[in-house]
């Protein structure tokens, strides 16, 4: 079951219905858009107790624009600088902010552990999606050519 106050504008989530994207969110419930076989949206309104968190994998995580990075990681840029990158990486059990070259891990990289699956359990797909704006401003969402044939996400 996922809490209220857990939810914002576009997050993730799953019901009976499949996967779907939160639209709005009312006191009991909330409107979760679904993809159609046909191209199409479908809207239908859930119970909060209908609603599952769905885990980080490598599959969502590409599916959201991360890329992997070589060290059987996933990195997602949030911002560049003159010479260094801003970077939430995702590492098996850990998501970290690092600052560094974006292929080049070094031991002087900056980091900063924003999630560990030893303290919190795994790691919800709408938890990464609201990491990524409170650190970019920006919302990590599902490419459109990725959901349109993803059998995964939607009806």
């Amino acid at each position: 079951m996922i809490n209220k106050n857990e939810l914002r504008y576009g997050s993730i989530i799953s019901t009976s219905e499949g996967s779907g994207q939160i639209e709005n969110i009312y006191h009991k419930s909330a409107d979760v858009s679904y993809n159609t076989l046909n191209g199409n949206r479908l809207i239908i309104q859930s119970e909060f107790h209908e609603m599952q968190h769905i885990v980080c994998t490598p599959y969502w995580l590409e599916l959201l624009g991360f890329e992997k990075d070589g060290f059987g990681g996933f990195n997602i840029n949030i911002s560049h600088w003159v010479d260094r990158l801003k970077i939430i990486s995702f590492s098996g059990d850990y998501i970290y902010l690092r600052e560094g070259d974006k292929n080049k891990k070094r031991h002087d990289d900056d980091l900063v552990v924003l999630w560990n699956n030893d303290l919190r359990g795994k790691i919800p797909v709408h938890q990464l999606q609201s990491i990524y704006f409170i650190l970019s401003g920006k919302e990590l969402v599902i490419h459109a050519s990725s959901s349109s044939t993803d059998p995964h996400f939607g009806r």
